[in-house]
């Protein structure tokens, strides 16, 4: 989400909320909880992505993210519907 009025700067989520796939993804405003859609790993600055209505296969372990975040396409076989949830 990009900030009004200009400027090109992108708006930090104040509180951060994380939800399921039943969850309002955006930034959260007074009285609406939404699960935040513009978090970085702190540790490789890369974007947190997530899948809604989804769950990661028990087979996805460290090395599988590692070499696979954040392309979608890469991690989409890792993937299983599980609805409401997100992953």
């Amino acid at each position: 989400a990009r900030a009004g009025g200009g400027g090109g700067r992108k708006q930090k989520c104040s509180t951060v909320f994380v939800g399921g796939g039943g969850v309002e993804v955006g930034r959260s405003v007074a009285g609406r909880q939404r699960a935040c859609d513009n978090m970085r790993c702190t540790q490789c600055d890369f974007k947190v992505v997530s899948f809604d209505d989804s769950a990661w296969d028990d087979a996805a372990d460290y090395m599988f993210f590692r070499n696979n975040v954040p392309d979608r396409h890469k991690l989409a076989p890792m993937l299983r519907r599980r609805r409401g949830g997100r992953a």
